[in-house]
């Protein structure tokens, strides 16, 4: 199954890394409601996790900038592989294609002369039978 959803950074606090996937789960009947994403905020918020200093979150937020980036230019590469392979699958695609207009072509072509050296081999025959006159002893 495809599964479109942000990358969730390695050092993102597992509470808030857990919501997420929570929340993007593929199963609609299997996110959590309003009122269940309250209160697990609730609860990160309760846990002292905002006791952090400002400077430590913002560094973190800045190294979680950075993985995103890193895997997005990953995807971008894999997209750009896969989009070469594509257009090599389908020039692939397209010489097959051409050879085999060409093989029935040929295949035609050969029984066309078939036809025509049958055609001739009877004209040979019927033209022999009719030369020969049976000879009638007397």
């Amino acid at each position: 199954m495809n599964k479109l959803s942000l990358p969730i950074p390695s050092t993102c606090p597992e509470p808030f890394a857990k919501l997420m996937e929570d929340c993007w789960s593929a199963e609609p009947h299997c996110r959590p409601s309003f009122s269940n994403i309250l209160d697990q905020l609730t609860a990160i918020e309760e846990s002292g996790f905002y006791e952090m200093p400002q400077d430590s979150f913002h560094s973190l937020q800045k190294g979680w900038k950075l993985e995103i980036e890193e895997m997005f230019d990953q995807l971008r590469a894999k997209e750009k592989e896969l989009r070469s392979w594509e257009e090599e699958l389908t020039r692939a695609a397209v010489q097959q294609k051409n050879h085999e207009e060409l093989l029935r072509r040929r295949e035609q072509e050969l029984a066309e002369r078939e036809i025509d050296i049958l055609e001739r081999e009877l004209n040979i025959i019927i033209h022999q039978l009719c030369q020969e006159k049976p000879q009638v002893k007397k």
